[in-house]
């Protein structure tokens, strides 16, 4: 946390003090997401409402926004970074995927940001068009809840790891367009990435972890213990991630092949992140996706943070132990980055011991373009704020 008030040197200098040491601060300052607030008057005048009235000292300026349609912006000539090339962007919100795509290759949009899975293929095909694949700092997890009866036994937790084939999941259903193999707690492309021994799938064990627990085969395939079945709910939202409803669907068959019955609760966004968030925690296992955009391993390893258990946080696995807040805070706090990168691998070896989830894959982008757009940069970031800025336009073929 940064000491308030923050000192102003001189026009261009400031003085951050932090309350305790940061090593990812410059990290986290520089994310797209922490941009400035150019004048303080604007939240005075708009409070809750700030948000819906832009200002800012961006490459474009704000023309005009209908809501659920469109964001018009038109070039800063003043822009400190150079005036950028093209005089108009539109963000154009087009719900269904299908209109999205059509939009594109009918020339009514130029660029489509994020191509759905299904039409990568097809774009490819078109000499119109091209279609760049990019890593991103974004990886897809399935969480279990250490909390909720029967996941709060970390041994059917481990035999839910050991159930779930990562592999066949994103080969079949997620494909090498959209993602790749989970092997660690942080996508590759972010700083404290660390191969932990993911996947963990092993069928036979899983089998036995449940004999084990006293389970054996009940009515339906599904097993049994003192006569109850093993039923259990995932809660997933099937919009954020690319396939997330098909995932989810792989994992509920998977889970069944073992004798589990896994019920699916499908929520709007805003629906999930009221049960993501509530003191309740009525899912025993969560998808969560991590968009990590300082591409340091802090901004997701503070989510696992006892603090921040729901509803104060996001900790999904609603886990906390003093090792691994110890271990979260450490790796904040250490300056040499070697000693940060083998805090995070214990972090991820913590989190796979106490079976805590499984992480899935860590993504991909596949942003689709007419070949007469160039210049545009794909970041990692999924909200790098430059990717128009330098942008130009050939002629149309």
């Amino acid at each position: 946390m940064l000491k308030i008030p923050i000192k102003v040197v001189d026009r261009y200098t400031l003085i951050l003090e932090t309350q305790t040491p940061n090593a990812a601060l410059v990290d986290t300052l520089a994310q797209s997401l922490a941009t400035l607030i150019p004048d303080s008057a604007e939240i005075k005048k708009w409070g809750k409402d700030y948000g819906l009235h832009a200002s800012g000292t961006g490459p474009f300026k704000y023309v005009e926004w209908v809501r659920g349609q469109y964001i018009k912006l038109a070039r800063n000539p003043d822009y400190w970074g150079g005036a950028p090339f093209i005089d108009t962007l539109v963000f154009k919100v087009i719900p269904e995927e299908a209109t999205r795509v059509l939009a594109l290759e009918s020339g009514e949009a130029d660029v489509l940001f994020e191509t759905p899975p299904s039409a990568i293929q097809g774009l490819k095909a078109n000499p119109k068009l091209r279609v760049v694949k990019v890593p991103t700092y974004r990886d897809v997890d399935v969480q279990f809840n250490a909390r909720k009866p029967p996941t709060d036994d970390v041994r059917l937790r481990r035999v839910l790891a050991q159930a779930i084939n990562v592999k066949s999941i994103v080969d079949e259903v997620v494909t090498s367009d959209i993602g790749q193999v989970a092997t660690g707690l942080f996508n590759p492309t972010v700083f404290g990435a660390c191969d932990v021994g993911f996947p963990v799938y092993d069928q036979a064990k899983a089998r036995a972890g449940l004999a084990e627990l006293g389970y054996h085969p009940g009515k339906e395939g599904i097993v049994e213990k003192d006569g109850k079945p093993l039923q259990l709910a995932l809660v997933n939202n099937p919009q954020r991630d690319p396939r997330n409803g098909e995932v989810a669907e792989a994992i509920q068959a998977q889970l069944r092949a073992v004798g589990i019955d896994l019920a699916l609760r499908l929520f709007e966004f805003p629906a999930y992140m009221k049960v993501l968030q509530s003191a309740e925690g009525d899912y025993n296992l969560i998808f969560h996706g991590y968009g990590v955009a300082t591409a340091d391993a802090d901004l997701k390893a503070v989510f696992f943070l006892g603090a921040n258990i729901p509803p104060a946080g996001q900790n999904t696995p609603r886990f906390t132990s003093p090792e691994l807040d110890q271990v979260i805070l450490t790796a904040q706090r250490e300056p040499n980055r070697d000693k940060r990168r083998e805090l995070y691998c214990k972090l991820g070896q913590i989190y796979r011991d106490q079976a805590l989830g499984v992480p899935l894959y860590a993504s991909f982008r596949n942003t689709s373009m007419h070949t007469h757009v160039n210049g545009m940069v794909l970041h990692p970031d999924e909200w790098y704020t430059q990717a128009y800025t330098r942008v130009w336009l050939a002629p149309r073929k």
